[in-house]
């Protein structure tokens, strides 16, 4: 059985990129199944990285590039007897069923944009898909609001994690790693954070990310900074202030949705 994995790709690699890799990794380990992954470019913005062609080159998957509904991707899924899309995309949804191949959807990103030409066409080809998984419920309740279709589900995005061990007494702290946007709970982790009676130096926070809340997380991190500097070392306050809100920014990557 031939499995066409589709994704848009502006050639880097983020969440979307890992859970695409594993996937083919498992389907490949199955001897009657033969996995191509087939990146989408998004075009006046692709640009091929280092860390994603590193995992083009480990991965035991055939993996090709094509522009949006071209003749290359119809060859692919025409060629294939299963496409597997990530997000809703119009033009595979379309070529799927043009070609007759059965079509089904993992959608990793709530529905922002109901009623303009893009978000028509994005719940057309949700709704052109045969079968179709939400990687949370609320992305779920975002697509369908009213009744869950029969033929769709909720699907735990896999990865790649590392296998090493940390021992339990070098461990300390908290970590957040996701993207900043509502719902995360994000801003009352800051807050709960600033208020809790903690030694940081021995329950440091890390922050890893990037999104739209990151004013608002910038101006938290700020404020809190500004007022337990101030309180112990008022004469200096500028100066270490300065210092650690540098540190503070840098520490922050910017991650795909």
């Amino acid at each position: 059985m031939k499995v066409l994995i589709a994704s848009p790709s502006f050639g880097t690699f983020g969440g979307c990129e890992a859970f695409v890799f594993r996937l083919a990794d498992e389907i490949a380990h199955h001897e009657d199944y033969e996995v191509a992954i087939c990146f989408k470019r998004v075009a006046g913005e692709f640009s091929l990285d280092e860390t994603l062609q590193t995992y083009i080159d480990a991965t035991p998957a055939r993996v090709c590039f094509v522009d949006r509904l071209s003749q290359a991707l119809y060859d692919e899924i025409r060629a294939a007897d299963l496409v597997h899309c990530q997000n809703p995309s119009i033009d595979v949804a379309l070529l799927a069923k043009w070609a007759g191949t059965p079509l089904v959807m993992t959608v990793h990103g709530w529905l922002r944009e109901r009623w303009t030409p893009r978000g028509l066409a994005a719940r057309l080809a949700r709704w052109l898909s045969d079968r179709r998984w939400y990687n949370s419920d609320f992305v779920w309740s975002k697509w369908e609001p009213r009744r869950r279709s029969p033929t769709s589900g909720k699907l735990p995005i896999v990865s790649d994690l590392p296998t090493g061990i940390v021992p339990p007494e070098d461990r300390k702290g908290f970590a957040f790693a996701a993207r900043w946007i509502e719902n995360k709970g994000l801003d009352v982790l800051l807050n709960a954070y600033a208020d809790a009676d903690l030694d940081r130096s021995e329950w440091p926070l890390v922050l890893l990310g990037d999104g739209p809340l990151r004013p608002r997380v910038e101006a938290l991190i700020r404020d809190f900074l500004r007022y337990h500097v101030e309180e112990a070392y008022p004469e200096r306050s500028q100066e270490v202030i300065a210092q650690l809100e540098a540190p503070s920014r840098s520490g922050m990557p910017p991650q795909r949705d």
